[in-house]
């Protein structure tokens, strides 16, 4: 049993994203990518000489992996290499893509000012101009939520604005369910 206030679990230099699936975790750190559970702990993805920046899990259990180089891969629920294209070097934060059903990511992509879509190959399918972009979400019913440095705006299907919620601060990252 874990002492109360002890660390579940540790991970050497900086942690990109944490996905937990009931008691198995995927840590996916700056260098790889780990999956931790009941059953111990076990290194699923390395990516020597490369830099994890943002990452997105799937519903199946696929990562988007976004690498400092602007490499965007994904990943297998086994660590296997599916996809890989390059996109714009990843800005924003660790949180910000998500992804889509059909191996589609959308990401921000801060220093164009707007936030994209992209298929497995890397082609560029919807694109909504935003002004720093951080992180984004699309909801179910086609409308975008992104996380800005002045606020969350709530964008419709179409990509036409609708309101933005003022912050007290910086987002690290959004979810939606």
């Amino acid at each position: 049993m874990r002492e109360v206030g002890g660390p579940l679990v540790s991970v050497p230099g900086r942690l990109v994203a944490v996905f937990a699936s009931g008691e198995t975790w995927i840590l996916v750190a700056r260098d790889r990518v780990e999956k931790v559970g009941p059953e111990g702990r076990h290194v699923l993805h390395k990516a020597p000489g490369r830099v994890i920046s943002a990452a997105a899990r799937a519903e199946d259990g696929w990562l988007a992996l976004w690498h400092d180089d602007g490499t965007l891969q994904w990943i297998d629920s086994t660590g296997r290499e599916k996809h890989r294209f390059k996109l714009p070097v990843p800005q924003g934060t660790s949180l910000g893509p998500q992804a889509r059903p059909g191996r589609r990511v959308l990401g921000p992509l801060l220093a164009s000012n707007r936030v994209a879509e992209f298929t497995d190959d890397g082609t560029e399918v919807d694109s909504v101009a935003v002004e720093t972009p951080m992180a984004v979400r699309r909801l179910a019913n086609g409308q975008r939520i992104v996380a800005t440095p002045r606020g969350i705006i709530l964008l419709d299907a179409e990509g036409r604005y609708m309101r933005r919620v003022p912050l007290n601060g910086l987002p690290s990252g959004i979810d939606v369910r």
